[in-house]
C-alpha cells in the first residue's frame, strides 16, 4: 500500500494485534485491506477481537507491505493498494477520497446500512425491528413534539 505521510503515521505500523485486537484493528492499514480481501467488505462487526484475531486475516495482513510517499501531499488520501499476481503483473487501485466524507457524502441507502450494522451491534444490540423503528424516528425527528415521545417506539 501507498499512503501518504499522514496516513502512513496513523495507520501506517506493522499490525500487531496485542492484548487490544480491536483497537489495533481500527488503526492498521494492513488490517483493513486484509479484512476486505478475505470479507469482500467492512462490518462493524471485523474489528471485534474474535474477528481481528481470525488466523485467515492475520495470515494476509502479513503480505501487505506499506510504502510513505513523501510526494504525496494529502491528508488521508491518494491511498494505493498494489496486488502482485503470481504471473509478475500488478493490479492497482487508488482512492482519492473517503466515503462517507464531505468530499464524498454516502448514499442515503448507505449511511441507512451503516446505522442499521451499528445499531444491531455493540453491547446492547438492537433487535433489527427496534433499529428500523429508531432509523425511522431519526428520518422524522422534526415531526416529534417532545424527545420524550422519541424513545416511544
Amino acid at each position: 500500500m501507498i499512503l501518504t505521510p499522514l496516513s502512513g503515521r496513523l495507520v501506517g505500523g506493522p499490525f500487531m494485534p496485542g492484548d487490544n485486537p480491536q483497537v489495533a484493528a481500527q488503526f492498521s492499514a494492513q488490517y483493513s485491506v486484509s479484512n476486505v480481501f478475505h470479507r469482500r467488505g467492512f462490518r462493524i462487526g471485523d474489528i471485534e477481537p474474535a474477528a481481528v484475531l481470525d488466523p485467515a486475516v492475520l495470515a494476509l495482513a502479513s503480505r501487505f507491505e506499506i510504502e510513505i510517499d513523501s510526494a504525496l501531499s494529502g491528508k488521508f488520501t491518494p491511498a494505493t493498494v498494489v496486488v502482485r499476481l503470481r504471473d509478475g503483473n500488478e493490479l492497482r487501485a487508488t482512492a482519492h477520497s473517503i466515503p462517507g466524507t464531505p468530499g464524498d457524502p454516502l448514499s442515503d441507502a448507505q449511511v441507512k446500512s451503516k446505522a442499521a450494522a451499528c445499531f444491531e451491534s455493540g453491547p446492547s444490540p438492537l433487535a433489527e425491528q427496534r433499529a428500523v423503528a429508531l432509523m425511522d424516528r431519526i428520518e422524522n425527528l422534526e415531526s416529534i413534539n417532545s424527545m420524550r415521545d422519541f424513545w416511544k417506539f
